[in-house]
């Protein structure tokens, strides 16, 4: 029988590899596995699992993982918009413009949920019966303790001087994440261009 032959895509990510028996496939499993440690294979939902080359020892097979997550989390956030890609930066912005103390528990809520806000500007309506209950089922605590800890953490901001409650501070949080990730969003692509375009 004729050995397996890969039939590689141009841009050398995607390979396809024809085998037509057990023996054959499982050389090529082991070809590819000593040679990158991890091999995906897509399940029928369309799913990629992978397999990891245990043999090598645990800080080994370890390692392997972190790489491909870190690989695949990259791959993600290429992929996202450049508003979505900025917005963690915005947020983290914010957030230290008012002096939220990060050491707080309030901070950790409310960089959540203005995450999640970023995302999806429908969960400000109301941020009582959207947002809290989103912080409390992630952290696993009481929504009364988000939102006493949110509290705590926005008295102790320059958010004090304001009387603004915790709610209508989130909302004028959210307003700012909004311009300074989409002000973010246009350097990005600005920069973008310029390289694309042969520029500085």
């Amino acid at each position: 029988m004729k050995k397996a032959t890969p039939f590689r895509y141009m841009n050398e990510q995607i390979g396809f590899y024809i085998a037509s028996g057990d023996q054959e496939l499982l050389a090529q499993v082991k070809k590819l596995m000593s040679r990158n440690g991890c091999l995906g294979v897509m399940d029928t939902a369309g799913r990629v699992q992978y397999l990891i080359d245990g043999s090598m020892g645990s800080p080994f097979a370890a390692r392997r993982i972190m790489e491909t997550a870190d690989r695949l989390l990259l791959d993600r956030q290429a992929q996202l918009s450049p508003f979505k890609r900025c917005l963690g930066k915005a947020v983290d912005h914010v957030l230290s413009k008012h002096n939220l103390r990060s050491e707080l528990k309030g901070y950790r809520y409310l960089r959540y949920m203005l995450l999640l806000a970023g995302d999806d500007e429908t969960c400000l309506r109301p941020v009582s019966k959207t947002l809290y209950p989103a912080a409390a089922d992630h952290f696993r605590v009481k929504i009364s303790q988000v939102e006493r800890d949110i509290r705590y953490a926005i008295q102790q901001s320059d958010f004090r001087q304001t009387g603004l409650t915790g709610a209508a501070a989130i909302c004028r949080m959210h307003d700012e994440i909004v311009r300074e990730a989409e002000r973010l969003a246009e350097i990005e692509m600005s920069s973008t261009s310029d390289h694309a375009g042969g520029g500085p």
